[in-house]
């Protein structure tokens, strides 16, 4: 990262501390800290968002966050978002979970409460996630691929936006190599056997590193997720986002459903 961001997530970091909450950099900017920086894999257009996730008591904890990034000068509230900071030609996007959450498992933008986000998949990242040096000293926690795929899953079911079920495919396929290709050819070598691709395979393992971390009630959702894209029970808009993630294009269409199958198979493993 460059030495704005640094500085930038290095403020977030500070001022949550203060408050007693723990900060998780979450959504693209994970995804591409894993898989380009470091490992080299490409993610086409490197993201100028971060997504970050933030566990508070309450919404005025939020609130105290949020008007203590305002007051260093460096950061702009959105006009328009609430959960939106813009600090020189970055946007934050700042998620709070926790104890606000009502229902557990949602949050409603305060005052009206209409604006509506599931925060499912969050309390697992957190606990998964791997703190890791951004540079100048400063160090950050970021969420793990399986919990950025089960987020990843959870915000389709919320919004359905092509990017999830592309991040998704993004990762999936390129999972053996993000690090786990000795962990597919030693203990995990049966998933070669059984699925005759090394990356369908690494697609299962990615699948069993899910359920690894997510609770029931997550792992349920994201299953049907899965399970409805793959039989075309939403009109097949999954598996068309999906396939743009494909590297070969030819064979996006024969292979998009044999990854996305391959994670489900990993989730339902027992």
């Amino acid at each position: 990262m460059d030495a704005a961001t640094v500085t930038i997530l290095d403020n977030v970091q500070r001022a949550a501390q203060r408050l007693n909450a723990d900060v998780l950099l979450i959504g693209a900017s994970a995804r591409d800290y894993w898989l380009h920086t470091r490992h080299g894999i490409r993610v086409g257009r490197a993201t100028e968002d971060y997504d970050l996730a933030v566990i508070v008591e309450s919404w005025g904890v939020y609130q105290q966050l949020t008007d203590a990034l305002v007051k260093t000068g460096q950061f702009r509230q959105d006009s328009h978002q609430q959960q939106r900071l813009h600090a020189g030609g970055l946007t934050l996007d700042l998620i709070p979970f926790g104890d606000l959450e009502s229902p557990p498992g949602n949050i409603a933008w305060p005052p009206a409460g209409t604006f509506v986000m599931s925060t499912l998949g969050f309390r697992e990242a957190l606990a998964t996630g791997e703190t890791v040096d951004i540079g100048s000293e400063t160090s950050f926690k970021v969420a793990t691929l399986p919990s950025l795929v089960l987020l990843k899953l959870i915000a389709w079911n919320d919004r359905r936006n092509s990017k999830d079920a592309y991040d998704v495919t993004l990762i999936a396929q390129n999972y053996t190599d993000a690090g786990h290709f000795q962990r597919l050819t030693d203990a995990s070598a049966p998933l070669i056997e059984e699925f005759e691709d090394i990356q369908v395979a690494g697609a299962a393992l990615l699948g069993q590193d899910i359920r690894a971390i997510a609770s029931d009630e997550t792992l349920e959702i994201a299953c049907k997720i899965l399970s409805d894209a793959i039989g075309y029970h939403d009109g097949g808009r999954f598996l068309t986002c999906a396939a743009d993630a494909i590297v070969d294009s030819e064979s996006a269409e024969e292979i998009t459903p044999r990854i996305l199958g391959a994670i489900l198979h990993g989730m339902r493993s027992f």
